[in-house]
């Protein structure tokens, strides 16, 4: 459950980069 989460948070601090 928490994967997503984190999934979730990685993708968006990669839209950033």
């Amino acid at each position: 459950m928490w994967i997503y989460l984190e999934l979730y948070l990685l993708s968006k601090f990669a839209t950033k980069l």
